[in-house]
């Protein structure tokens, strides 16, 4: 049986809706960050995925960046399990007190509860390239993210 894109979106709850961000609104969005004084670390995002912002539930997605040389996302924990894919550079990530090498390509499972951080190092060749991974939470919006240090 197929289904067409119209008789998808008018079988969807009103809430949750198909939602497409494209590329360029990725990149129009402005960064949000934790305050310094927060010791969370110098990470940047930005939340694509996320109710009452876009027509979606059930679901938080956005795309994290650490900069070159040692930005960070210092260790902490949320209660939500969260999902990590490496887009983009190289990193050390920590769960549990335990540290690992991660690189683009790799996905990462951090369950509820558990300590997590995550900072940028450089890759093999010592060049400047920022760690990006795409971040996603079973949740239905971002402010249900309560981050613990």
């Amino acid at each position: 049986m197929s289904v067409s894109p119209g008789s998808l979106a008018t079988n969807c709850d009103q809430s949750n809706k198909p939602t497409i961000i494209t590329n360029e609104e990725r990149i129009a969005l402005p960064a949000e960050s934790f305050a310094p004084a927060s010791g969370l670390g110098d990470v940047t995002w930005k939340t694509l995925i996320s109710a009452p912002d876009t027509p979606t539930n059930s679901i938080t997605a956005g795309y994290a960046t650490c900069a070159a040389g040692g930005g960070s996302l210092e260790p902490h924990q949320h209660e939500a399990p969260e999902l990590y894919y490496i887009i983009k550079g190289k990193g050390q990530m920590t769960i549990g007190g335990e540290a690992r090498e991660v690189a683009a390509g790799d996905v990462i499972f951090i369950p509820g509860n558990v300590e997590h951080g995550i900072k940028s190092v450089a890759d093999g060749n010592d060049a400047a390239v920022d760690l990006e991974w795409l971040y996603v939470f079973a949740l239905d919006g971002f402010t249900q993210v309560k981050y613990v240090n």
